[in-house]
């Protein structure tokens, strides 16, 4: 049997690393905001493009993402992150509940127009598919949108 050739290896490790690069630059390594909805129930990254952010108020309970906490009150209110088409074309949200946007240093508003991923357990909410963010660690800024300057 024939031992691999350095140069056989480092050609290898490269085309690694390309491969690597290119995944991340697609899509960070994570799943694109439209095939969130193939991954309900699962802990898994989606990454897009925020283009909108609004306030709800409030949240019904019934509709909550987390289930990290017992609300004091039935009603809770929230943020809500659109990912790659504006409402009600939308098909991914991500939601940062106000009990947790002091984990947050920066105003979601900053967050449009920017490439990102976004960490948790893939949910639903209002029929749409969706995160709750609870920490500022779930959520990465990779870049600016397609269309940005």
């Amino acid at each position: 049997m024939t031992q691999p050739t350095h140069k056989g290896l480092t050609f290898i490790v490269i085309l690694i690393f390309a491969s690597v690069a290119w995944a991340q630059d697609e899509n960070e390594n994570g799943i694109l905001s439209y095939e969130a909805k193939n991954h309900i129930g699962e802990i898994a990254m989606v990454c897009g493009v925020i283009v909108s952010v609004r306030r709800e108020s409030p949240l019904p309970a019934s509709e909550r993402m987390g289930s990290y906490y017992v609300p004091p009150n039935p009603t809770i209110n929230g943020t809500i992150l659109y990912f790659d088409r504006l409402p009600p074309d939308h098909e991914f949200v991500a939601i940062i509940e106000d009990v947790n946007r002091n984990a947050f240093p920066n105003e979601p508003v900053s967050l449009v127009d920017q490439k990102a991923c976004v960490y948790g357990k893939i949910s639903t909410y209002k029929g749409k598919v969706a995160v709750a963010l609870i920490r500022a660690d779930q959520i990465a800024v990779t870049g600016k949108g397609k269309d940005s300057n």
